[in-house]
This record gives structure tokens, C-alpha cells and sequence, in this order.
């Protein structure tokens, strides 16, 4: 049996330090998402900011926590782009912090830092987000056709980050609303796309391409790229911008040369779906559940649909269903065939 660490007294700010140096090393070495340790990094600074970079890690309770909760809460936040005297973090921002406050504390338990973690004792933990389908997420067969349609419409997303009118940036811009669409990518795992990571290989006598793509918990998971799609690759790369030294290998850069972000991908889809006259708000994660829905209309089931999202959990899957679209789809099928039969 091995005995637990010594306990060690640490402030928070060299505890923090610490910290974001191992999760850094370990992002280096492919283990860690990048995107996970960016947010530890504003979480973790903005922790000690409110807490005191001198106070001692094992000294911090459940109250201190409520106290940095309550605090961070009314911070003004960062992704959105107007404030008012009433807003304050998002509850995913909320929920972020939470989840980042957690990993620095496992982590110092690990390490000898704390007899145990403070996050249990909080008692402001906790907010949660709407339901999911307080209206139809999904878009519908048609109007999915319609945005891929009118994506290679979008000339360019925002001519202040994207100065240069290139030519590659039409075939782009319908290249990533058809991958969001047709493959359900996270737009974190759209954006981070290298060249590198495309590649054929044949399964079960079948010839394919595939996109391994990185996901949540640097799990990785091959996704079959079908024709349509790859001839799009194909065509965007023959136009494709010389790429900035920092893009490196990224699949889709800006007339400039640099690797997109999520907003740029945003700004993409926005435009996209008013082109498209669709007379709704449409999200990059919204086309995910697109992709979920048309994958069950097609008759697949959802341990199919869980592994082409990068699921761990089917009931995660099954929230992604719209059932108007899909289920409904597949009954009226399955009643018409046994009408046809009789």
C-alpha cells in the first residue's frame, strides 16, 4: 500500500504556476487538449486573481470557493461582444471555471498540496444550462441541402480578418459548412484539422478516406470522409493559400495564410444560413446535431451516430435526435412500405 504524499504548504500562485507548467508539457506531448489548457490558463489566472496568489492552497474552503464562484459570476465576459450593467459570465463560462477550479485541486491532491479538495463543500456549484430543445435544433433535410448549397456563397466572413479577397475563400467557406454538415464535427475539431490528418486506408474491403480527428479527452476517432466531401478537399487544395509559418499544416486557413478560429467558422455559417434564407440563428454545434439526425433518418443506429461524434455515452447521442425529422421520417417510411405491401 503506498503511503499518501506528505502534505506540503504552496500558495496558490505557484500552485497555479505549477499546475498549467505540467498541463503545458502534457498538451506538448499530444495529451492534453490545447483548447483544455487555454482554458485552465484564464480560469486558473483569474482564480488567483480572486482568491490572492498568496494564500495557501490547503487553506482554501468550501466558502472561499463560493466566495470566487459568486466573484467570477459578475465578471464581465470575454465572448461576448456588448455589455450591460445586468451581464456578467455565461453559464457555460460558469461551468468552465468550475470545471478548471476542479482539475487544480485534483491535481494538488496528487501532489501533496491539499489533505482534500474544497470543491465538495462549495455550495454555489452547480448552475446548469436550458434544456436542449426548448425549440428545434436540427435543421431539416431541406434547409441542411439549402446552407451546403449556399455556402460556396459566402465570398468572405469578415473582411477585417480576411483583407485579402483570395480565391480560394469561396470553395472554402462551402467546404466547412458541407464538413460541419455531412461529418458533425465539433468546430473546435474543424479549425484544428491538419492535412496530415486525412488519409486512405482500406476497412472491412472497403476503400475510404478518413479524417482522424482529436477530440474531447485527446480521444481520437477515424471518420469516414465521403466522395462528395474529399473532392471538395481536393478542389479547395489546389487554390489553397500559402500557409503563415504559425498555420503550419491546417487545413483551412484565411486569405492571409492563417488557421481559421471558431468565431471565423461562426461568421461563416451566420452568413451561410442568411444566403440560404433559413430565418434562424444556426450554430456550428447545431449542425452537429444536424449530421446526428440525418445519420438515424438514414437508418443508423445510435451506437453508429455516438462513434462518428465522438460520444462516449448513447444517451448523449439521443439528445442530439431531433424527432420530428428523423423518427417521424423513418414511422411514415415503415407505414408506407406495409401499405405498399399489402
Amino acid at each position: 500500500m503506498v503511503a499518501p504524499p506528505k502534505l506540503v504548504a504552496i500558495a496558490l500562485g505557484e500552485a497555479v504556476d505549477r499546475f498549467l507548467e505540467a498541463a503545458l508539457a502534457q498538451a506538448r506531448l499530444g495529451r492534453r487538449s490545447v483548447n483544455t489548457v487555454k482554458a485552465w490558463i484564464a480560469d486558473l489566472h483569474d482564480l488567483a486573481e480572486l482568491l490572492g496568489e498568496d494564500i495557501v492552497v490547503d487553506d482554501i474552503t468550501g466558502d472561499d470557493i463560493d466566495d470566487a464562484l459568486d466573484r467570477f459570476s459578475r465578471l464581465p465576459d470575454r465572448r461576448r461582444t456588448r455589455q450591460d450593467e445586468r451581464s456578467g459570465k455565461s453559464v457555460d463560462s460558469r461551468l468552465r471555471f468550475e470545471r478548471s477550479l476542479a482539475a487544480l485541486f485534483n491535481h494538488a491532491l496528487l501532489e501533496g498540496w491539499v489533505q482534500q479538495s474544497p470543491m465538495p463543500y462549495a455550495k454555489l456549484r452547480g448552475p446548469r444550462r436550458p434544456p436542449l430543445r426548448v425549440k428545434r435544433t436540427a435543421l431539416s433535410t431541406p434547409q441542411a441541402a439549402d446552407l451546403v448549397r449556399d455556402g460556396a456563397a459566402v465570398e468572405s466572413a469578415d473582411r477585417r480578418h480576411d483583407a485579402r479577397r483570395h480565391e480560394s475563400i469561396p470553395v472554402r467557406n462551402r467546404l466547412i459548412v458541407e464538413m460541419l454538415v455531412k461529418l458533425g464535427p465539433r468546430v473546435s475539431e474543424l479549425v484544428s484539422a491538419n492535412i496530415a490528418d486525412f488519409f486512405p486506408e482500406t476497412r472491412s474491403g472497403v476503400r475510404a478516406w478518413w479524417w482522424r480527428i482529436v477530440g474531447k479527452g485527446d480521444k481520437v476517432r477515424p471518420v469516414a470522409v465521403p466522395n462528395t466531401v474529399k473532392a471538395h478537399i481536393d478542389a479547395y487544395m489546389l487554390i489553397r493559400p500559402l500557409p503563415t509559418a504559425s498555420a503550419g499544416d491546417a487545413l483551412l486557413l484565411s486569405g492571409r495564410g492563417n488557421r481559421l478560429s471558431s468565431r471565423d467558422v461562426q461568421r461563416i455559417v451566420d452568413i451561410a444560413a442568411k444566403h440560404a434564407d433559413l430565418h434562424r440563428s444556426i450554430t456550428p454545434h447545431a449542425l452537429r446535431h444536424t449530421t446526428a439526425t440525418q445519420m438515424v433518418q438514414a437508418g443508423y443506429g445510435l451506437s453508429t451516430v455516438a462513434r462518428a461524434l465522438g460520444h462516449a455515452s448513447i444517451a448523449t447521442t439521443d439528445g442530439y435526435i431531433d424527432p420530428e425529422e428523423a423518427h417521424m421520417a423513418q414511422a411514415m417510411n415503415s407505414v408506407s412500405t406495409m401499405l405498399d405491401t399489402e
